[in-house]
């Protein structure tokens, strides 16, 4: 700005030259006007020490500016280096848990009732051949295959005979136990339990004596039956 208005007739004023110039006197109406605000506030800086900074300065600031820029640059990429990186997190894949076992032992294969061995069917045979041998000459229940208790009807006559009841299993762990009744409910005496059962009676009366065969397990036995000659009688 070069000139500015007189504030009394309006003419256009020059401003001063001098530095410490602070109003202008109008050619026209001589009166003096006070210099504009922004002259005054530009003329204050330039005469106070400190105040705006010539060229020379503006440039130092500019160049400090971006070096301390700079400076803050380099702290900030030392700190990113420097600043631990976080680890992408490992997912590692589920251990196989073994499957549960059972603390239920097995249960044992129980032996069929056609083997002839395990359900006593040979032995049984052996047996039959050996009283046949001896006099017994009818057989009046042929080797029958049982598994768990049995009652078998038996029909005794009193004709001057004995009658050979036997039990036979092929496994030694299943004891039988041979129980026989009178046919008027009373217990006879039988052999201890054993996995081979021999018993002969020579009946007293005539009719059914139940008889009932107890295993110890469930494994497959044998039970006959042979008419055999009372003692001291041998069948012709």
């Amino acid at each position: 700005m070069s000139s500015f208005l007189c504030a009394h007739c309006g003419a256009a004023l020059s401003i001063p030259d001098e530095e410490d110039a602070v109003e202008a006197t109008c050619s026209f109406c001589g009166q003096a006007t006070t210099l504009p605000k922004d002259i005054l506030a530009l003329r204050a800086r330039k005469n106070t020490p400190g105040g705006a900074p010539s060229n020379n300065g503006v440039v130092l600031m500019v160049a400090g500016a971006a070096v301390a820029l700079l400076a803050l640059t380099g702290v900030a990429i030392a700190l990113m280096k420097n600043e631990p990186h976080e680890t992408p997190p490992v997912i590692q894949p589920p251990t196989p848990v073994p499957a549960a076992t059972s603390a239920v032992p097995s249960t044992p294969k129980v032996p069929s009732l056609t083997d002839r061995r395990a359900n006593g069917e040979a032995r049984a045979n052996e047996i039959l051949r050996r009283l046949n041998a001896n006099g017994c000459k009818e057989v009046i229940l042929a080797p029958t295959q049982s598994a768990g208790e049995q009652t078998v009807e038996t029909k005794f006559v009193m004709n001057g005979t004995c009658v050979t009841v036997i039990a036979v299993t092929g496994v030694e762990k299943n004891a039988l136990t041979l129980k026989m009744k009178s046919p008027l409910g009373d217990v006879i005496p039988t052999p201890p339990p054993a996995p081979e059962v021999e018993f002969s009676i020579c009946p007293k009366m005539r009719g059914p004596h139940p008889t009932t065969i107890v295993p110890t397990t469930e494994d497959p036995y044998t039970v006959a039956a042979i008419e055999c000659p009372a003692p001291g009688k041998k069948k012709p």
